[in-house]
């Protein structure tokens, strides 16, 4: 299939388990290609569909996302077409805290400091995402050394626990 021109593969199972070993194919024939999983043991659920789709749109496929994203919910925004139009499309402020998960498109964690939680695509593992300050937590303030604020380290470690 490399030598016929294909460069994304979809694995349709209920645990990826060819997918490492289509990687090391593509490695050794110097290709670059995709494979993408679909559904996780005990992770079959709409969110996992939905990554495995936008991976598939990201390697080159052509994603069909009206099903998605019905008309009547989808926004138009328009971009610029010249890099040097002088004109912002940041947003100003901050409009969402740490503990404001769907903002960033992740989930909530319910820890008091670890605001959001989003699983990595690739392997078994976790991202956290916080915002943490010495004028939002007090007790932050008060841990410094040579007059820097620093995490103490129990709180890394309950970080690392979670």
């Amino acid at each position: 299939l490399l030598a016929d021109g294909y460069r994304v593969f979809v694995e349709a199972s209920p645990h990826p388990v060819l997918v490492l070993g289509m990687q090391e194919t593509f490695e050794e024939a110097g290709v670059e290609a995709a494979a993408v999983p679909t559904l996780r043991r005990d992770q079959g659920d709409r969110r996992q569909l939905a990554q495995a789709l936008a991976h598939a749109h990201t390697a080159g496929l052509r994603v069909d996302w009206r099903p998605w994203f019905p008309e009547e919910s989808r926004t138009v925004v328009d971009l610029p077409t010249y890099a040097f139009q002088r004109e912002r499309y940041w947003l100003d402020g901050r409009t969402g805290t740490s503990q404001d998960a769907a903002g960033f498109g992740l989930v909530s964690t319910g820890h008091p400091l670890l605001g959001a939680v989003t699983e990595l695509a690739e392997r078994d593992g976790f991202v956290f995402v916080a915002r943490v300050s010495a004028q939002g937590c007090g007790w932050l303030g008060e841990h410094r050394v040579l007059e820097s604020v620093l995490v103490p380290g129990a709180a890394l470690v309950e970080w690392v626990l979670r």
